[in-house]
């Protein structure tokens, strides 16, 4: 039987303070931070995710004024169902003292976000050892190529239309080993060589982000289907083709929850010639499929089941182990009612060799009676 221990462990990686740590508040659980929008849906899925039993860790950074200021509001905290040693605190000065990345500027989010993925590169990852690895937003744009290197499955979701650039000479000067991935990166310019592309081409976060992960996700999809009549961002045509390309691929899942709408790619108008792939696209071959009139919609009330199945689906096993799962569940493919059958049928045969059984035996007989019966003696006879 699978124990607790041999289920798959799914890491959350988020920038922004979605718990506070449970020392604050003197609690075994941590708490979640009552605040809307991304933050909000993130703290409901780790809820519901811990609630079905599933391994799931969380990291952010330790912001710890902020921790303080919302420990002392105790309107602003609820509890959560996340155990306070599944919170992992990125732990730099920068953190410490820091504003929420909200209300920062690029510059200072820029800081943290290096920081913050060095940490979970270096520290978080290590310890935790996952299985899955669950990014959000651009300041998490990294870690997919990361696990990518490490052979870690990978997931990447997002959120808010928000992006920042940076050369690789800058990501090193952090401590990040950026040669060993920059080849997953996403850059203005098609990149050559390294030494030429480290100084030169900077690369752009939640870009990457896409590129590099196993498999995309959007929960707030209410701006997506603004990027056809942007004409004048060039960011967004080339997250309106990247996402294009992710559809196509079958890396893009749109996973709503309450607050948002559901992705229109109708909406999105596509050039007339086919896409042709090279290696910012992850390599993907020549694709001359369309976007489907019928773009998939998912009840908003199964997202956190359809983001069970996805998991289940990158990792190729179950989340939960087969103990925990209940009898409905396991009788979908008829197992449980084989084995069932199956041990009913050997406990009445147990039961009729019994009662047909001498007295005095003590040897089992291999012949049959004219019932065709085993005969055995009940000293003989031991339960499965």
């Amino acid at each position: 039987m699978p124990t607790p221990s041999n289920r798959p462990r799914l890491l959350i990686v988020t920038p922004e303070a979605a718990f506070v740590p449970a020392g604050l508040v003197n609690r075994r659980h941590c708490q979640q931070t009552l605040r809307g929008g991304f933050v909000a849906m993130l703290s409901n899925l780790i809820n519901d995710l811990c609630e079905q039993g599933v391994d799931v860790h969380v990291t952010q950074p330790d912001y710890r004024r902020i921790f303080t200021d919302l420990s002392r509001n105790k309107r602003s905290l609820a509890d959560s169902r996340l155990p306070a040693h599944r919170l992992h605190l990125a732990e730099d000065r920068v953190f410490f003292y820091a504003s929420p990345p909200a209300i920062n500027f690029e510059c200072e989010n820029m800081n943290i976000a290096l920081t913050f993925q060095r940490e979970v590169s270096h520290q978080i990852v290590p310890r935790v050892q996952p299985d899955l690895i669950h990014c959000h937003d651009w300041m998490t744009g990294l870690i997919p190529a990361m696990a990518k290197q490490q052979g870690i499955a990978c997931l990447f979701t997002v959120h808010r239309l928000q992006s920042a650039k940076i050369h690789l000479a800058a990501i090193e000067d952090r401590g990040i080993d950026a040669a060993a991935i920059w080849q997953s990166l996403y850059y203005d310019s098609y990149p050559g060589n390294y030494k030429e592309t480290r100084n030169k081409n900077p690369l752009d976060f939640l870009l990457s982000g896409i590129l590099a992960a196993q498999h995309v996700t959007t929960a707030n999809t209410g701006r997506l289907s603004d990027m056809a009549e942007d004409h004048k961002s060039f960011f967004y045509r080339r997250l309106q083709q990247l996402l294009m390309q992710s559809w196509q691929a079958g890396r893009l899942s749109v996973i709503a929850y309450p607050q948002d709408h559901p992705l229109d790619l109708n909406n999105i108008k596509t050039p007339s010639r086919d896409y042709e792939a090279t290696e910012h696209f992850g390599r993907l071959q020549k694709s001359e499929r369309r976007v489907q009139p019928n773009v998939p919609e998912f009840n908003q009330r199964d997202s956190v089941q359809n983001y069970i199945e996805l998991y289940e689906a990158l990792l190729q096993r179950p989340l939960v182990a087969p103990a925990q799962t209940t009898a409905r569940e396991l009788n979908k493919n008829g197992l449980q009612k084989a084995i069932d059958r199956l041990a009913l049928s050997r406990k009445m045969t147990l039961k009729r060799v019994e009662q047909l059984s001498p007295k005095g035996g003590s040897n089992v007989s291999n012949n049959t009676g004219s019932r065709g019966w085993l005969k055995a003696s009940r000293s003989n006879i031991k339960p499965c």
